[in-house]
């Protein structure tokens, strides 16, 4: 019932508008405009469709260094996009995608990482955990949390970013693997 309803609603209200820019302009003697009128609504119909299917192939580097810039991570050489998949639903999202950098990059990044004041290491109890007994504290309910950690085959930044009351936090990760010159950004 509910993909009944679904689809009524994607394709159902698309092409009743389209019908209806064909008809109205055609009852009052205008043919050839609603034509025009048609034909140029489902175009923009379809290239919404076609941008909503294909958004991983939009992807680029600026978007790339866009989103590792809200989590104070700057990359000054040159990188390759490896990898970017993204899925997406009514109020939810998840896009991972994976970056090959230099080895300089690597280098100052895990630096950063190792040198922040909420750095943890592998001896540090529940490290491989975020600790999210401090989201539920009162003061974090707003704002941005941020956490420094090492795991066993890699450094992690880890960003929750709080919209409001009821709702979902922006949760982020960067992982740099120890053993590739590799950075992994998962936004959950």
């Amino acid at each position: 019932m509910f993909i009944l309803l679904f689809l009524l609603l994607v394709l159902g209200v698309p092409s009743g508008f389209i019908y209806l820019a064909y008809w109205f302009p055609k009852k009052l003697g205008y043919i050839r405009l609603g034509r025009i009128l048609s034909s140029t609504l489902f175009s923009v119909f379809a290239l919404v469709i076609a941008y909503i299917s294909l958004e991983d192939e939009f992807f680029t580097k600026g978007d790339a260094n866009e989103l590792l810039l809200e989590q104070n991570i700057v990359l000054h050489d040159n990188f390759a996009l490896k990898d970017n998949e993204s899925t997406s639903g009514i109020g939810d999202s998840y896009q991972k995608f994976i970056l090959e950098i230099s080895a300089k990059d690597k280098a100052r990044i895990i630096s950063e990482i190792k040198n922040s004041s909420n750095f943890r290491t592998l001896e540090t109890p529940a490290a491989n955990d975020v600790n999210f007994s401090l989201l539920t504290n009162s003061k974090y309910k707003s704002g941005v949390f941020s956490e420094d950690y090492e795991t066993e085959y890699s450094y992690k930044r880890v960003f929750f970013k709080f919209i409001r009351k009821d709702y979902a936090p922006t949760y982020r990760v960067v992982s740099i693997s120890k053993g590739l010159n590799e950075l992994t950004f998962e936004l959950y």
